[in-house]
């Protein structure tokens, strides 16, 4: 925290001197308990996310192969009735 006093004298005077004010002042603070526990959420959530990712890419991948190779046995199975 920082505070400033900065007297500037104002126009008119008051008693035997010049009427003195402050300048504004702000006080600002952090409560790093609860800044720290909302940077480990956004960690659980991208961790969370990048696991579902993964595993979606990874079966994608495996309802893709499967689909070509049962498109495959299809073309296989009917190769055969054909010789057959």
């Amino acid at each position: 925290m920082t505070w400033n006093l900065s007297p500037v004298p104002q126009g008119s005077t008051y008693l035997r001197g010049e009427n003195y004010t402050t300048a504004a002042s702000t006080a600002t603070a952090v409560n790093q308990a609860a800044q720290q526990y909302g940077q480990f959420l956004t960690f659980l959530a991208g961790a969370l996310v990048g696991v579902a990712g993964g595993a979606l890419v990874g079966a994608l991948q495996e309802f893709l192969d499967a689909r070509e190779g049962a498109k495959k046995r299809s073309r296989n199975e009917l190769a055969d009735s054909d010789l057959g």
